[in-house]
C-alpha cells in the first residue's frame, strides 16, 4: 500500500510503504479465470515487518508554503553596493522544535538553483547574496516559524519588511502563512561622502590656495634677489 506522488508542490508526499499478506485464488470459469484475494493478515505492516502504532495504514500530507528574500543596498561606495551578504535561516515546527533534514527547492532570481536541506538545527545558510537578488525557499510546511539573520552587515544600517511590516536590525522573524512570506532586507551605508558631510571639500581647497600663494611669492622674490646680487659699483 503506497501513496502515488503528485506534481502538486502545495503538498508533501508521504513515501511510507505498507504491506499485507493475501491468499490469491484463481478459478477456471467459462470464458476465463476468476480471481479472488483473501487477506491473511488484515493489519498492514511496515517494510521492516513491524505493525504501525495505530494498527492501520496512515499517510500524512502537509500543506506547503514559500519564504522569499529580497536584498537591497542603498548608498555607499561602489564596492559596498556590489558587495555580497550572507544569511542564516532557521526553520522550526514551533519555537523550540527545529525542522531538521527538510529539503526545499531553491530558486534564485526566478531560476531553479537545485535544493537546500536544513541541518539538525533546522538551519539553511545562504551565501553571496547581492543587491537586487531575490531568492525563494519553496516547500516549507505551513505554520512553521522562521528566523532570518544577516551575518555580515558591518558598516550598514539594516532595516527590513516582512509582508509589508517594517522593522530594523539584522534579524527578522515570522511564520509561513498560506500565500507565502516575503522578506526584504535593506542595507543603508553609514559611509559619508566628503561633499555631503562636515566641511566637505572646503578645507582641502583652502590648503591648496595657501600653497599656491606661497609658490607665487617665492617665484616673485627669486628674480629680485638675482638682480641685487649682480649689481656692481663703478
Amino acid at each position: 500500500i503506497a501513496e502515488v506522488p503528485s506534481d502538486d508542490m502545495e503538498y508533501t508526499h508521504d513515501a511510507t510503504k505498507y504491506y499485507v499478506a493475501v491468499d490469491v485464488n484463481l478459478t477456471k470459469v467459462l470464458g476465463g479465470w476468476n480471481f479472488t484475494a483473501t487477506l491473511v493478515t488484515p493489519v498492514p505492516v511496515y517494510a521492516n515487518n513491524t505493525v504501525p502504532e495505530l494498527g492501520y495504514a496512515t499517510f500524512e500530507n502537509y500543506l506547503l508554503g514559500d519564504l522569499t528574500l529580497e536584498k537591497l543596498v542603498d548608498g555607499g561606495t561602489v564596492s559596498q553596493e556590489n558587495g555580497s551578504f550572507d544569511f542564516t535561516i532557521q526553520i522550526g515546527t514551533n519555537a523550540t522544535t527545529p525542522l531538521s533534514n527538510w529539503t526545499v527547492q531553491f530558486i534564485k532570481n526566478g531560476v531553479s538553483a537545485g535544493t537546500e536541506t536544513t541541518n539538525s538545527s533546522g538551519v539553511i545558510t545562504l551565501e553571496s547574496i547581492q543587491h537586487g537578488d531575490k531568492v525563494q525557499l519553496r516547500g516549507i510546511p505551513l505554520g512553521c516559524v522562521w528566523r532570518m539573520t544577516e551575518t555580515n552587515a558591518d558598516g550598514y544600517i539594516v532595516t527590513w519588511t516582512v509582508n509589508g511590516t517594517s522593522g530594523s536590525g539584522n534579524i527578522a522573524t515570522g511564520n509561513i502563512p498560506a500565500g507565502g512570506m516575503e522578506v526584504v532586507f535593506t542595507n543603508t551605508s553609514t559611509y559619508v561622502l566628503p561633499e555631503t558631510g562636515g566641511g566637505g571639500t572646503i578645507p582641502y581647497t583652502m590648503a591648496g590656495l595657501v600653497l599656491i600663494c606661497f609658490s607665487m611669492a617665492y617665484l616673485m622674490y627669486r628674480p629680485k634677489a638675482r638682480g641685487r646680487g649682480s649689481y656692481r659699483s663703478s
